[in-house]
């Protein structure tokens, strides 16, 4: 995203960052478990260095690592930052948890704040202030970045007798899957795809129906894929209702007013 400067609701403290995708290699660190926000700051800063190839004064400037997303600090010569440390990773978490986008959890995100001004004044410092500017930059900056929705999606392994497998490719494509493998074994057809997850919802009843209940089927959760463009609006205004948001897509008018513009 392009860099975002906001102020917080009392206009006495400013906040400056922008975001990026997390790489590949960090990502997968963070899946298997080898980063955490528990870890000691120099043993995370070296597996950074060594396994994801990061810049090692960067490595060293993780703030918060938060359900597959980083915060870095990208400021020098900051000051008080001890004071609001602990509000700025709460307020990241909360926005993390309930992203602008459908108001569901983001993940893959890499926030690096490059400037920082906090009041002399810790009653001007509190949660409500260091939150208001963060949630209007994280905000600003993830729908400059065009953002997309993702769904878990499973695996689908089928057992059917030899006849019945053109019924359960059908089904299987009908329902936005993929067919991997179509392999004969036996008196067995095995078929291996992927399926989205809210599209397995009912699709028991029809392959038992098509197969007249002979054939044999699991799912195993498999990952994240980012949902077509033809069904992703109609998508994120579904949730955004359900969830009780405004049933329109995200824009920056919610948050211009905490923008600062130097005078």
């Amino acid at each position: 995203s392009r860099e975002y400067h906001t102020k917080s609701s009392n206009a006495h403290n400013r906040l400056q960052l922008y975001m990026e995708p997390l790489d590949h290699q960090t990502e997968k660190l963070l899946e298997a478990g080898k980063i955490t926000d528990l870890m000691n700051d120099r043993e995370r800063a070296e597996i950074l260095r060594d396994q994801a190839e990061w810049n090692s004064k960067e490595a060293k400037r993780v703030v918060d690592v938060y359900k597959g997303n980083l915060l870095v600090n990208g400021t020098k010569g900051l000051q008080r930052f001890d004071r609001v440390k602990s509000y700025l990773t709460a307020a990241f978490r909360d926005w993390i948890d309930s992203c602008v986008l459908a108001k569901e959890p983001a993940m893959g995100i890499k926030v690096i704040f490059t400037d920082m001004t906090i009041h002399e004044d810790p009653a001007h410092t509190g949660y409500n202030q260091i939150a208001s500017m963060t949630f209007a930059a994280l905000s600003l900056a993830m729908i400059d970045a065009d953002p997309h929705l993702y769904e878990p999606v499973q695996k689908i392994d089928v057992k059917t007798p030899q006849g019945s497998e053109a019924g359960v490719l059908a089904i299987i494509n009908k329902h936005r899957g993929r067919v991997n493998n179509v392999n004969p074994e036996g008196e067995y057809v095995r078929i291996e795809g992927l399926l989205p997850a809210s599209e397995t919802i009912g699709i028991a009843d029809e392959i038992r129906s098509s197969t007249q209940g002979r054939a044999f089927f699991g799912y195993e959760f498999y990952g994240f894929e980012q949902v077509p463009r033809s069904l992703e609006e109609e998508l994120i205004l579904d949730i955004r209702k359900r969830k009780g948001a405004k049933v329109e897509l995200p824009n920056v008018s919610s948050w211009e007013r905490f923008l600062y513009r130097r005078s």
